[in-house]
Order: structure tokens, then sequence, then C-alpha cells
């Protein structure tokens, strides 16, 4: 029988290998973010025991929601808006790598 999870693993095992090789030693912040997302996606845990509710609770489903909203707001970012107030999108972006600040390769200038 075929893990209908491989798939998917296999397809964000090659998107973090893609944004690594892409973003090299001086990654863009889309890369960096896009890098991290598959990252979590790629570590969400199949599910959680609730000791209240006396069973599992899906976690992952809420984790990789998240993972893709992320990574639809990173695309929107990139996309040429009309705003009045300014640079938005790159105040948005430096808020989604705030989650990662301890990682090696975010920059100071990232920082919110």
């Amino acid at each position: 029988m075929t893990d209908p999870n491989e798939s998917i693993r296999e397809l964000i095992a090659s998107e973090v290998a893609h944004a690594e090789a892409v973003s090299g030693p001086d990654p863009s912040l889309s890369d960096f973010l896009l890098a991290r997302i598959a990252e979590d996606e790629e570590g969400a845990p199949r599910h959680l025991f609730d000791r209240e509710r006396g069973g599992l609770i899906g976690i992952r489903e809420r984790i990789l929601a998240e993972c893709e909203a992320k990574r639809r707001i990173v695309a929107e970012c990139g996309k040429p808006m009309m705003t009045f107030y300014g640079p938005t999108e790159k105040h948005v972006m430096r808020l989604l790598a705030l989650p990662y600040a301890d990682h090696p390769d975010y920059r100071e200038e990232w920082k919110a």
C-alpha cells in the first residue's frame, strides 16, 4: 500500500532543496521565508494527544493551513500593487520572518 502523504513529503523536500539552492549564502527574504515555511510543513506533527478531550486532535492540519496562508502572503507580496501606506509588502514580509530570527540565515536588516 502506498503512503498517501509520500508525494506531499517529496514535494516539500523538493521545495526546501530548491529554496536552499536558489538562496545560497545570501537568500532573499522571500526565499528565506519559503524555505522556513517548507521546513515547518515537514516538521508538523501528525497529531497531538489532548488529555482533556481524551483523544487525538489534528494540529497538523492547522499547521499546514497556516503554512499555506503564509505561502500565499509571500506570493501576494511579490505582486505589484497600489497602496497609499508605503512599503506595506516589505513590512509584511519582515513581520512574517520574525519567528525565524534565531535561524542562521536570518539577516538583521529584516527586523521589523
